[in-house]
């Protein structure tokens, strides 16, 4: 599990009830976002409104906000 307790910027998505938390990644040049819906909604709902657009729109500088939080995730590895 991996923990952390910093800065991080987010938001909240009112339009598909969802929080996105952006994680940076590599020393800043890259960054994880984490689209996590509420428990009132289901993944379905979030995959059908997700487009390429409005993605960019939710994740952009003046809709992010730099919020403290604590941070718990799996460990995994990409291949």
């Amino acid at each position: 599990m991996i923990y952390n307790w910093s800065t991080f910027k987010t938001a909240c998505i009112a339009e598909i009830c969802s929080q996105i938390l952006v994680l940076p990644y590599v020393g800043q040049e890259l960054n994880m976002v984490i689209l996590l819906p509420f428990e009132s909604t289901d993944l379905i709902t979030v995959e059908k409104a997700l487009t390429y657009e409005k993605f960019v729109a939710w994740t952009t500088p003046d809709v992010l906000a730099e919020v403290e939080a604590e941070v718990f995730l799996p460990c995994f590895t990409l291949e």
